[in-house]
């Protein structure tokens, strides 16, 4: 008979990877004659998307700024030619789906693409005490990768302010109350909260219980609070001619 033309489909092959192909002719197992192969062809398959970066992690943070590390993708399935790296603050996040965010960069606190060399980046100009989603991916000629993805907390700032117009009255004999003035709440956004608690002890009153405040407050110095509470306890008098104030 002629010619006749005969197809083969090989599969899996993995992207972007060289084969050599050749087709042996056969009677039965084992059984071909020495020129029965045809040559060998060298081929390669095309590139495809690369797998997500891996081991993304933040390795320090600060006030303002969060350093970065990760390793190259497990499968490169091609050249690698740039990460997309992209930060938002988790307001954004949680208002957005991963499909919306990631088509509206231009809302991100960060969005920029880095060499295919890297593999840190400190992303700095950062808020104080805000929780940060980070967004990672690999690109080549053939696709982007899925994102890896890290959500971080930068740490707070040493408070600026101190809380203000203490006053303090006696309620009852056991009873102390304190008042005073929190700062702002842009500033307080940016500490944690802090609790203190402050003793009142009568001296030479055997009768006076002592008296305990837990107040909370956002200043992590608490010397403004126990010079003012000494400096008006010893000017009432009253109830409490005489005492001594400690915060603990």
């Amino acid at each position: 008979g002629g010619n006749s033309s005969l197809t083969a489909v090989l599969a899996p092959l993995v992207p972007y990877t060289a084969y050599t192909v050749s087709v042996l002719a056969t009677t039965g197992p084992c059984v071909a004659a020495a020129d029965a192969q045809s040559p060998r062809v060298l081929v390669t398959t095309p590139e495809d998307a690369p797998t997500p970066p891996v081991a993304l992690a933040a390795v320090s943070a600060t006030a303002s700024s969060v350093q970065l590390l990760w390793s190259v993708p497990a499968s490169l399935n091609g050249v690698l030619l740039s990460y997309r790296l992209t930060v938002w603050t988790a307001e954004q996040a949680a208002s957005a789906s991963s499909s919306v965010a990631s088509n509206s960069s231009s809302a991100a606190v960060l969005n920029v693409s880095l060499p295919a060399s890297s593999f840190e980046y400190t992303v700095s100009g950062l808020s104080a005490f805000t929780a940060y989603r980070v967004e990672l991916s690999a690109a080549n000629a053939a696709g982007v990768s899925a994102a890896a993805q890290l959500v971080v907390q930068t740490q707070p700032l040493v408070p600026q302010q101190r809380p203000v117009n203490v006053t303090l009255t006696w309620l009852d004999n056991d009873l102390l109350q304190i008042r005073y003035a929190l700062m702002p709440p842009t500033a307080a956004r940016d500490r944690p909260a802090l609790q203190l608690v402050v003793r009142a002890v009568p001296v030479g009153q055997p009768g006076r219980a002592n008296v305990t405040v837990v107040v909370n407050v956002t200043d992590s110095s608490a010397s403004a609070v126990a010079s003012a509470l000494a400096s008006a306890l010893a000017s009432m008098g009253g109830p409490s001619p005489a005492a001594a104030a400690a915060v603990a």
